[in-house]
């Protein structure tokens, strides 16, 4: 199709580079997010408009390192009067004709289940050299979203990742939370009643921006976290953001002081949240690199307990994910693909072993520990 139509800005089936991104939520008959629409001009408007992957709610990363500045009183660049110092904007340093950029996509996950649902899906870009997985938990009760996004660098350069959500106006603001509405898509006249808060819990050397943009054919407005680096051979950075649809009598800000990031340690083995509803308290993570556990390859399994075990506060787990609700003295709890779990030092499930044979290396069949799908259950802890 290249050879015969005008199609640089999209995929030859004139599909978008939306690739991962959450192209539509709505809550109640309410539009929250919505996709970039489709170009002002023939063959393609400016920027590839509304195609390109900034037109989306997605990460978009770049090779090389974006000048991220610095505000008053930081030292990034200066060590004597620690002036402010105007960095770059996000949309100049994203922006290009809007030419498609081919890239791979796959579904590693998904599940479904009464209390939550859970999905993994990863963008691969060859050229470029970067792997991006988007997990994505609804939470049902309280109705929440935690939207985990890790990048992992297949190649040794600067890369700039910018997480970027879009909406058409933001009604409050504050420490890395933003509430937002849309009271239009393009022509469509869309329900108010609802509005949707993001919030940035992990913040430590990420940037946040807010810039006006022409999107849908309207004015819309783009909210960015970003950060650039260089970037060891299968180095990994996450970003997390929590996605609250509300009614619009509700000051869904007081959500802040019930979310709070866990730490796993240097190099961010895994990412974390812990949120307070109510009376119960949940916890959601997830593996941060999926391969960490893969030691050997004379045997099988080809992972341990040991080289796959990440310590998220309460949780020890060498699980892809888990979510646990605490209420009280009980604790329900769910963890995926996995062969162990503790809270609070207490082991909840452990895999039996069983018997695999036929060694590379030639030696005796013998027992390993294999990782079952996924397991949940409820219990009393003290």
């Amino acid at each position: 199709m290249r050879d015969n139509l005008p199609v640089e800005e999209e995929k030859m089936t004139h599909g978008h580079a939306d690739e991962n991104s959450i192209a539509l939520l709505m809550n109640n008959g309410s539009v929250l997010l919505a996709d970039g629409g489709y170009r002002d001009y023939m063959p393609s408007g400016p920027f590839g408009a509304y195609r390109q992957d900034y037109f989306h709610n997605r990460l978009v990363v770049r090779p090389e390192k974006i000048f991220i500045g610095q505000k008053q009183g930081e030292n990034r660049y200066s060590t004597t009067n620690m002036s402010p110092v105007a960095g770059q904007s996000v949309l100049d340093f994203v922006h290009n004709a809007g030419s498609y950029r081919q890239v791979r996509t796959n579904k590693v996950d998904f599940i479904t289940l009464p209390d939550f649902d859970y999905s993994r899906t990863r963008l691969t870009d060859e050229t470029m050299g970067y792997e991006w997985d988007r997990v994505i938990t609804y939470i049902k009760d309280p109705g929440l979203y935690v939207v985990f996004d890790i990048m992992k660098g297949r190649k040794e350069q600067y890369f700039t990742a910018a997480n970027m959500w879009h909406t058409r106006k933001i009604l409050a603001a504050g420490s890395h939370w933003y509430d937002t509405m849309y009271d239009s898509v393009y022509t469509y006249k869309n329900n108010t009643d609802n509005h949707l808060w993001i919030y940035f819990p992990k913040s430590h050397y990420r940037l946040e921006s807010v810039e006006n943009e022409k999107r849908n054919y309207t004015n819309e407005l783009v909210i960015s976290e970003y950060t650039g680096q260089f970037f060891e051979l299968g180095q990994h950075i996450g970003f997390i953001t929590v996605l609250v649809p509300h009614g619009k009598e509700v000051d869904a800000s007081a959500w802040k002081d019930h979310i709070r990031l866990v730490e796993t340690g240097e190099g961010e083995p895994g990412l974390s949240v812990e949120i307070t509803n109510g009376n119960e308290i949940i916890q959601v993570g997830v593996k941060s690199d999926l391969r960490m556990d893969m030691i050997r390859d004379y045997r099988r399994p080809k992972y341990t307990y040991e080289s796959g075990k990440i310590n998220y506060d309460n949780v020890e787990t060498n699980g892809d994910f888990f979510i646990t609700k605490r209420s009280g003295d009980k604790l329900s709890y769910t963890a995926v693909n996995v062969t162990k779990i503790f809270y609070g030092g207490n082991l909840l499930f452990e895999q039996k072993p069983s018997w695999f044979g036929l060694a590379f290396d030639g030696s005796p069949d013998v027992q390993g520990v294999g990782k079952v799908r996924y397991w949940r259950e409820t219990v009393l802890v003290k």
